[in-house]
């Protein structure tokens, strides 16, 4: 019962919170009339840019967001993992996607990608002060994106050209290519 009524008062709260934010009704086909608190617009930009640049259904992306943008657009990731954020475990896995990545002529990559995570680490908020699960999830969530972070500064940085700078990624060419 007890789980029940928290169900249904965590539906009405987040059913409430749409009276009181801005939203957005999503054009993506894939996403076609969803309504949301997130614009679209970046969404709709990287989605063109992954049908612009990938000739294959197969795309290869260092992206927070790259099994949600695999979906919009209709492809599916060209490494062994469909979300790399939460995938990526061991060092062999590591460098399996890295070698998985570098051998793609064209990369797709989060335009915040090599931001500083641990000034947002340092940024006191809230959550950053209860102990517990808000502080964990925060922490993890970084380690994660440090992680993509790194595969961008071994497979990108030296080896790619920026050629379309998107609102939400940013597509990239192997030097070595014409």
């Amino acid at each position: 019962v007890v789980s029940g009524g928290r169900f249904f008062l965590d539906f009405w709260n987040v059913e409430r919170s749409f009276d009181n934010h801005v939203t957005y009704r999503w054009d993506v086909p894939r996403a076609k009339g969803m309504i949301t608190k997130v614009d679209s617009g970046p969404f709709e930009d990287a989605v063109e840019k992954l049908r612009i640049y990938a000739d294959s259904p197969k795309v290869f992306m260092i992206s927070k967001y790259d099994s949600l943008l695999s979906i919009l657009a209709g492809k599916y990731s060209g490494t062994e993992f469909f979300e790399l954020r939460s995938m990526i475990v061991t060092d062999e896995e590591y460098r399996r996607v890295r070698t998985q990545l570098a051998s793609s002529d064209i990369l797709f990559v989060d335009n915040d990608i090599d931001r500083d995570f641990d000034a947002e680490m340092d940024r006191m908020v809230l959550w950053n002060m209860l102990p517990g699960l808000f502080y964990e999830h925060r922490y993890q969530r970084i380690l994660k994106l440090k992680v993509l972070r790194q595969l961008y500064r071994d497979v990108v940085a030296e080896n790619y050209n920026l050629i379309d700078k998107g609102l939400l990624v940013s597509v990239y060419r192997r030097k070595s290519s014409r």
